[in-house]
């Protein structure tokens, strides 16, 4: 086994556990959704479709995506500089290393998208 993985290590255990409770997270969502499906009628799940597909709530839910993006990209950065000021770089560099991850998603995106459209 790796040496991080060793049976007593205590973020091994912190992974794990984050790991069932993601695994939890879609099963529960799932259920809800089967019964969902069961439970409803055939013209309110088709009424839900296009309220879904609707433009405006399309234009709402990007705006939405639009805001939590800025908003991860500031506390990814607040992160990075607390994380200096308290001395520890690694960290900092990891959270530095995602803002950039983030700006070259978003200039491949914005690349391939105004190439589509």
């Amino acid at each position: 086994t790796y040496f991080f993985l060793s049976e007593g290590n205590h973020a091994f255990d912190l992974l794990s556990g984050f790991c069932t409770g993601f695994g939890y997270f879609f099963f529960i969502v799932s259920i809800i959704n089967l019964v969902k499906l069961k439970v409803c009628s055939p013209e309110k799940l088709k009424q839900d479709e296009i309220e879904w597909k609707d433009e405006r709530n399309v234009q709402i839910m990007r705006l939405a995506f639009t805001i939590m993006a800025l908003v991860s990209v500031f506390l990814l950065a607040a992160l990075a500089v607390v994380c200096l000021l308290l001395g520890y770089s690694t960290p900092a560099w990891l959270a530095i290393g995602a803002i950039y991850l983030e700006l070259l998603v978003f200039f491949v995106a914005y690349f391939i998208l105004s190439r589509r459209m």
